[in-house]
């Protein structure tokens, strides 16, 4: 049952507590997804937008960051095998690139079960399984999996900022991030992604009770984190941490270095 132990991400998020995670390849080492998910991270984003998708070696990477209480989530772009990737494992989807707000609606038919969806119920799955292996039924397991899978969508081209208004009045929508980079392009800037200004004019809305938290990455500054009180936090990329450890470890030595003899 550790799949369905894992529904907490959803509600800590939907009550503004902070919840941080990492980005990492679709292809990283098993090795390397047990050593980032046993850090203590709420999250992992296996990036399936800009990396690989092998379906067979996410479904074990699914497994291991479960077994660590580490939520999986998987960034796709709306034409992505949304259904077979949530029947793998994944607990989260992280939409990229909608261009309008009817394809995000096909993307949250697509990941929730029946009444919130139209996603089909296969016992070849995980829940599946559950449901063959145990007595629990087959109607509670598709509640559980609703209430468990986190949707995260990226606002990153400008049809869909203009659907702003319309996304946070999604009830099954629970987080929304800018990605800047991409909205930059979109805008016909890519030298200037989002300011701090751009990104507060459309995440500085007051939540109510049905509306989705904010996200946001470390990259686009801590004040303006707290400033918009984002709940979901991205620390960077794998590549990019490690990146920047090796260069803080090598000015750590070369700082304390003393004379050659």
């Amino acid at each position: 049952m550790t799949t369905l132990r894992a529904a907490t991400l959803k509600n800590r998020v939907r009550r503004d507590e902070r919840c941080l995670g990492v980005f990492v390849s679709a292809g990283v080492a098993i090795e390397i997804i047990d050593e980032i998910a046993a850090t203590g991270l709420d999250f992992v984003i296996f990036d399936c937008e800009h990396g690989p998708l092998d379906e067979s070696a996410l479904s074990v990477r699914f497994e291991i960051a479960l077994l660590r209480g580490v939520t999986p989530i998987v960034r796709i772009a709306g034409d992505g095998p949304i259904g077979r990737l949530v029947d793998l494992g994944a607990l989260g989807i992280m939409l990229a690139g909608a261009e309008n707000f009817d394809e995000v609606a096909g993307a949250l038919d697509a990941i929730y079960f029946p009444p919130l969806g139209s996603r089909g119920f296969s016992s070849h799955t995980v829940f599946g399984r559950l449901a063959n292996e145990g007595p629990v039924k087959r109607s509670r397991l598709m509640t559980t999996a609703n209430d468990a899978v986190v949707v995260v969508v990226q606002v990153e081209t400008l049809g869909l900022r203009q659907a702003l208004p319309r996304l946070l009045a999604e009830t099954r929508i629970d987080v929304i991030t800018v990605g800047s980079s991409d909205l930059a392009v979109a805008e016909g800037d890519p030298d200037r992604p989002s300011s701090a200004g751009d990104i507060t004019s459309m995440l500085g809305y007051t939540r109510s009770s049905g509306s989705p938290a904010k996200g946001g990455s470390l990259a686009q500054g801590r004040d303006l984190l707290n400033a918009i009180g984002a709940a979901f936090v991205s620390l960077g990329h794998d590549t990019e941490l490690f990146r920047v450890g090796v260069r803080e470890a090598i000015e750590r030595i070369r700082s304390s270095e003393g004379p050659v003899s």
